[in-house]
């Protein structure tokens, strides 16, 4: 009789320990697959919330659009910025000086980047590209997300800061064509971090607008290249030639940069370069405020000055810019306080690294307005940072 107890409390005990056991089980198979859909949940639901972008029509007369999409894939991001990408192609001279070039003259040639569409003004709309993409072109041709083409002409240009915007004017435009386009929405570059997903959008080797995706891979990476020291965002999204001047954006369809192929290199994988737009955008917003002025209208300065190339920088240590050898008497340069040895960095927002900085600055800066100089001077040694305030004179009769 004992024994029989014995077996009957064995086995209801084991019974009990089976239900609780598989109870259990039951409970921890409930959680993950809970904790799974909690996790697939909040992903999409962050997707969407990040799909969400605004539009505004560029058109004169137009009302402004509110384009707001939700989407699980990126797809729509791209559908919804796309209107506001351009795609570019300018005629170059190329001069080569070789016998042929001498027997029939400088020859053609052409050149494919990519615009962003940035504003307008009372003339026509504004795009944003880099400097080199339209540099030396003697005829731009502007292509819409219609494949209508118009006439571009070059508003501003900073080459130090490889950056320049292109005006393409109202009457150039259809109806239709005005109604498509877009005026792209912009984002803080500054809030970029390290792995944050990103894509870009470009006239890749001038086949026609296609995106490429990838992740941040650094924030305030310096390079240099032909003289030229910026700081970009360094991504690993695929940016090819005719990728210039393009937009970056973040997966809420805003611009947090602009695409540069003059940076990359053919010798490593992987590592694509933009210009942050929290730094473009107060050059842009100078460019976009130049005027075509005659040389008698435009500022003087009163300097002689040298480029410090990269040598005299390396032996001397010198800073880059342009190194005031001479100042003219009665000048507004004198007048101002500057001084034989201080190097000329920049002017307002406007970075100089050489004399035709200068020259190009002066060249749509009318006589008589009062900008900012950032000058290094040198005190006790080294090169302190100083900012003075020069009211330009008139090129005229100088």
């Amino acid at each position: 009789m004992k024994l029989m107890k014995r077996i009957a409390v064995l086995v209801a005990t084991a019974a009990v320990f089976g239900v609780v056991a598989g109870a259990s089980m039951q409970a921890i198979n409930w959680y993950q697959a809970r904790k799974g859909d909690l996790t697939r949940n909040t992903i999409s639901e962050n997707v969407k919330d990040a799909s969400k972008i605004e539009a505004t029509s560029t058109a004169s007369g137009t009302e402004t659009v509110m384009a707001t999409a939700t989407a699980t894939d990126l797809s729509t991001v791209v559908s919804n910025v796309i209107p506001s990408i351009v795609a570019i192609t300018c005629t170059v001279k190329t001069e080569t000086h070789s016998f042929f070039e001498d027997f029939f003259g400088p020859q053609e040639s052409t050149a494919a980047g990519t615009g962003i569409i940035v504003g307008e003004n009372s003339e026509g709309i504004l795009i944003a590209t880099n400097n080199h993409v339209i540099e030396g072109a003697t005829d731009i041709v502007v292509t819409f997300i219609d494949d209508s083409t118009a006439k571009g002409t070059i508003k501003g240009a900073a080459s130090a800061d490889d950056l320049a915007i292109v005006l393409v004017k109202f009457d150039e435009l259809s109806d239709e064509t005005a109604d498509a386009i877009r005026i792209a929405s912009i984002g803080n570059s500054d809030s970029l971090e390290m792995g944050d997903m990103v894509i870009a959008i470009g006239n890749a080797l001038g086949y026609g607008q296609s995106t490429t995706v990838g992740y941040i891979s650094a924030t305030e990476r310096e390079v240099t290249i032909d003289g030229i020291t910026l700081n970009l965002i360094q991504t690993d999204t695929a940016i090819n030639p005719g990728n210039s001047g393009g937009a970056l954006i973040n997966t809420k369809g805003e611009v947090i940069g602009i695409n540069s192929s003059k940076f990359a290199s053919t010798e490593v994988e992987g590592m694509g370069y933009a210009i942050p737009i929290n730094s473009a955008v107060p050059i842009l917003n100078d460019l976009t405020e130049r005027e075509e002025l005659a040389e008698s209208e435009q500022g003087y300065l009163g300097i002689n000055g040298n480029d410090i190339t990269a040598e005299y920088e390396s032996l001397f240590n010198l800073p880059s810019g342009v190194y005031v050898s001479k100042i003219l008497e009665d000048s507004p340069a004198e007048q101002a306080g500057l001084n034989v040895g201080d190097i000329i960095v920049g002017i307002n927002n406007t970075d100089i690294d050489t004399k035709e900085d200068i020259a190009e600055v002066l060249s749509y800066t009318r006589a008589g307005t009062e900008v900012e100089l950032r000058i290094k001077s040198l005190q006790d040694g080294e090169y302190v940072d100083k900012t003075i305030k020069v009211t330009l004179g008139s090129k005229a009769g100088k």
